[in-house]
C-alpha cells in the first residue's frame, strides 16, 4: 500500500534568489534522507514561493523496506580458536545478538579481521519514520544567511510560521522547538490570506489554487511569458526578457499579475543601455523595443496583486521616473567635460593598498598594451591602442558608473565616442572587460583583445606582487577567472605570445628589485594551470598537453594546435607500439655519451640500419614542417617510426660491446632530439583499445 506526502515549510517573505536554491536542496536532501531511510516512492517532486518550500512525495510505502544491519563484535581471533572452533567470547556475541554461531561472517576492517552479525530487520510504518525525519529534513538547509526567532535557537532564510504535513489523510506530527505540525495552510497574503485545513496531498493542491497561490515556478513563468508576449504583440514590440531577471520575477511572486507601464520620452535621449539598466537591475522590468533595435517608452512588471492594478502602475511609473530623472542627470552632468578630462580623477581612486590607484595601473596597461601590440606586429595600431588603454578605468570616476556600476566599459565607450574618440578606441574601452564570466563572449576587435589581455595580466601580476595569491576556494579579485580571460583571448586571436615573455614584461612594469625570478614562475605556473584547464574543457587529454608543455615554448595556440594533433592520432593503431618504444629510448639515451655522432659503417644488423635510413629521410622535412606549423605532416611522419623502433629492440642489442653500443645510443639520442622538437611522447599513456 501506497500514500502521498505533502510537506510544506510556511514563513515570512524569502528572498527571491533564496527559493531556488531552497528548493534545490529541499529536493536533495529528501532524496539522501529517504534512501538511508530504506522509504521507496514513486515519484519526489517540490514546489515553491516566496512563503513557502513544499514536498510532494507520490506513492510513498506505508512501510519501510527490510534492512540488513550488520553489528561488529569481536577480533577473529577472540571469535575462533586456532583451529577455526568458535570460542565463548563468539558464542557469546552471537547469543547477544540473537542469531546463530554458524551465520557469523569475518570482515575485513582497517583495524584487521572483526567478526559482524548480520541481522534483518523489519521495517517500521512510514508515518513513525516521517515523524523522525522531517523535522531533520527542516534542519538539513543551508543558506548564507539566516535568521533566529522566538528566542529559540532553529535557523532558517525567514522564521517558519507553520508546517504542513500530511501522510494519506492523517498529520504526521512532531514538533520543533516552538513549531509544530499540522494540516493547517495559508492563502496569497494580499488577495485571500486565510487559514484553511487540508485533509490530504490532492485536496491541498486544489485548495492552494483557490487562495490565490500558484505553486509550481514553472508554471508561474509560463503564465508570465505568455502576458509579455501578449504585450508585446499589442504594442507591436519586441521584450527584453533576460533569463536571470525573469527567474527571479517568478519567485518573486505567489499569483503573477502582469502590467504594462509607460515612461516620458524626455528620457529616451539617455543611452539605451541606461535605460535598460534602470528598467531590469534597479526596478524589475521588463524593457520593450520596437523592431529596429530602438527602446519603446513602455515596460513591463510583474506584480503580487491582482487589485488596484491601475495604482500599481502609477506607483511604479513614479518610482522609475525619479530613477531616470537621476540618470539623466548623471549623464548631463558627465558629458559636460570632454572625457579624457576625467583621466586625473583617478588619481585619488586606490586599486589596491599595495599597488598603488587607478591611475597608475592605467600607466602599467598603457605600456603593457603596447608591448603586446608590437608583439602582434600591429605597431600601426599604437596610437590607438595607447588611447584605448588610457581611458579604460576612466568611466569609474563618473556619476553614472557610481549609480550603476554595472555600466562601466559601456559608459566608458559612449562617452568616449562622443568625446570624439574613434569607434575603435571606444569600442575598445567596452570589450576589454570581455570576458566577464565564464561563457561570456570575448573581445572581437584587436584594440579591445590587447588591452583585455593587458588589464588582466597587471591585476593577476600586482596581485602575486602584494602576495593576494589564491588559496583554495579563496580567489577575492577573481585571478583563475582573468587568466582564462587572458588565455580563450590568446587561443581566439591566435597571438604568438608565449605566456613566459607576457609574465616577464607584466612584472617588469612594477620595478622590483627582489624576488622577480620566483614571482615571474609562479605567475607563469598559475597561468600554465588555467591553460590546462581551459584546452581540457576542450577535449584535450591532460597528457597530450603534458607532452607538449613539458617541451614547447608556452604559446597558448601552438599548445593547443600540437596536443589537438596528437589526440587525432591517439587511436592510430601505430601509437601503441611508438609509445611504448618511445619510452624505452627515453629510458637508455640516459646513459652519458659524449657525442651524438653516428657511424654508419658500425652497424651490423638490418633493423638498425632502416631506422637510420628512416631518420635521414625525413629528419630535415620534420623540422621544416615544426617550422611551418604543420603538425598534421609531423605526427604523420613520427608515426613511420613505430614498426622500425619497435623492430629495432627486437632484434639489436643496445648494449654491446664498444664501439656499437655507443654508435647505437647516439643514434636513440638523436631520433629523441627529432621527436622532442615537437612533443615528448613519452609522457603520453596510450592504452590498448578492446
Amino acid at each position: 500500500m501506497t500514500s502521498d506526502l505533502l510537506f510544506e515549510i510556511g514563513t515570512e517573505e524569502i528572498p527571491a534568489r533564496f527559493v531556488s536554491t531552497g528548493l534545490k536542496q529541499l529536493k536533495e536532501n529528501a532524496e539522501k534522507i529517504f534512501l538511508q531511510e530504506a522509504l521507496s516512492y514513486q515519484k519526489l517532486l517540490t514546489f515553491g514561493t516566496p512563503r513557502r518550500l513544499i514536498l510532494f512525495v507520490k506513492g510513498l510505502d506505508e512501510l519501510q523496506n527490510p534492512r540488513v544491519k550488520s553489528v561488529q563484535g569481536p577480533a577473529k581471533r577472540i571469535a575462533y580458536d586456532e583451529n577455526g572452533e568458535i570460542t565463548k567470547a563468539g558464542e557469546g556475541f552471537a547469543r547477544s545478538q540473537g542469531v546463530q554461531p554458524e551465520e557469523l561472517r569475518v570482515k575485513t576492517t582497517e583495524r584487521g579481521e572483526y567478526v559482524f552479525a548480520e541481522k534483518k530487520e523489519q521495517g517500521e510504518k512510514t508515518s513513525v519514520v516521517l515523524e523522525k525525519i522531517l523535522p531533520k529534513l527542516i534542519q538539513s538547509f543551508f543558506f548564507p544567511r539566516t535568521m533566529h526567532w522566538d528566542d529559540g535557537k532553529l535557523n532558517f532564510t525567514r522564521p517558519i510560521r507553520w508546517c504542513l504535513a500530511i501522510y494519506g489523510s492523517e498529520v504526521v506530527n512532531f514538533s520543533l522547538e516552538k513549531l509544530s505540525s499540522g494540516r493547517k495552510t495559508f492563502g496569497h497574503k494580499l488577495l485571500k490570506n486565510e487559514c484553511v485545513e487540508i485533509s490530504n496531498a490532492e485536496d491541498y493542491f486544489f485548495k492552494i489554487k483557490k487562495l490565490y497561490v500558484i505553486v509550481d515556478p514553472e508554471e508561474r513563468k509560463k503564465i508570465i511569458l505568455k502576458s509579455i508576449k501578449k504585450i508585446s504583440r499589442d504594442f507591436v514590440c519586441e521584450p527584453i526578457i533576460p533569463d536571470e531577471l525573469l527567474n527571479e520575477v517568478v519567485n518573486l511572486v505567489e499569483f503573477p499579475v502582469v502590467i504594462a507601464g509607460s515612461f516620458d520620452n524626455e528620457f529616451m535621449e539617455i543611452p539605451k543601455e541606461v535605460l535598460i539598466e534602470s528598467m531590469t537591475s534597479h526596478q524589475k522590468y521588463f524593457p520593450l523595443q520596437k523592431k529596429d533595435g530602438m527602446l519603446f517608452n513602455k515596460f513591463i512588471l510583474v506584480a503580487n496583486n491582482k487589485k488596484d492594478k491601475e495604482i500599481i502602475c502609477e506607483g511604479n511609473e513614479k518610482v522609475l521616473k525619479a530613477r531616470l530623472a537621476d540618470a539623466k542627470f548623471f549623464y548631463h552632468e558627465d558629458t559636460k567635460t570632454p572625457f579624457i578630462n576625467k583621466t586625473e580623477k583617478l588619481k585619488k581612486v586606490l586599486f589596491q593598498e599595495a599597488l598603488g590607484t587607478l591611475f597608475e595601473k592605467t600607466i602599467r596597461i598603457e605600456s603593457l598594451s603596447s608591448i603586446i601590440a608590437g608583439k602582434m606586429n600591429l605597431c600601426e595600431m599604437d596610437k590607438d591602442v595607447r588611447q584605448c588603454a588610457k581611458l579604460c578605468k576612466t568611466d569609474l570616476v563618473t556619476e553614472m558608473v557610481k549609480e550603476f556600476p554595472k555600466l562601466q566599459g559601456v559608459m566608458g565607450s559612449i562617452y568616449a565616442y562622443k568625446s570624439g574618440e574613434s569607434k575603435e578606441v571606444s569600442g575598445g574601452i567596452l570589450e576589454h572587460y570581455l570576458p566577464r564570466f565564464a561563457g561570456d563572449i570575448l573581445p572581437d576587435t584587436n584594440i579591445g583583445a590587447i588591452v583585455s589581455i593587458a588589464d588582466k595580466m597587471d591585476t593577476i601580476t600586482g596581485c602575486f606582487v602584494a602576495g593576494l595569491v589564491p588559496t583554495g576556494s579563496e580567489d577575492p579579485y577573481a585571478l583563475r577567472r582573468q587568466a582564462v580571460g587572458i588565455i580563450e583571448i590568446m587561443l581566439k586571436k591566435e597571438l604568438n605570445i608565449s605566456l613566459d615573455t607576457l609574465a616577464a614584461e607584466s612584472l617588469n612594469l612594477f620595478s622590483l628589485r627582489e624576488n622577480s625570478i620566483d614571482l615571474k614562475k609562479s605567475i607563469i605556473e598559475f597561468l600554465v594551470q588555467r591553460l590546462n584547464f581551459v584546452l581540457q574543457e576542450k577535449g584535450i587529454s591532460y597528457d597530450s598537453l603534458e607532452a607538449v608543455l613539458s617541451i614547447s615554448v608556452k604559446i597558448p595556440i601552438e599548445i593547443y594546435r600540437k596536443a589537438d594533433t596528437i589526440e587525432k592520432i591517439r587511436l592510430h593503431p601505430d601509437m601503441i607500439p611508438l609509445v611504448l618504444s618511445f619510452k624505452r629510448v627515453s629510458n637508455i639515451v640516459k646513459e652519458d655519451i659524449n657525442t651524438n655522432e653516428v657511424q654508419e659503417n658500425l652497424f651490423k644488423e638490418e633493423e638498425e640500419k632502416k631506422l637510420y635510413a628512416l631518420y635521414m629521410s625525413i629528419e630535415k622535412g620534420i623540422k621544416k614542417n615544426i617550422e611551418s606549423k604543420d603538425y598534421s605532416t609531423v605526427t604523420s611522419n613520427l608515426l613511420k617510426f613505430s614498426e622500425p623502433l619497435e623492430n629495432f629492440f627486437i632484434k639489436v642489442l643496445v648494449m654491446d660491446k664498444e664501439p656499437y653500443r655507443t654508435n647505437r645510443i647516439a643514434l636513440l639520442k638523436n631520433i629523441q632530439k627529432l621527436f622532442l622538437n615537437f612533443a615528448d611522447f613519452s609522457r603520453l599513456v596510450i592504452q590498448r583499445q578492446n
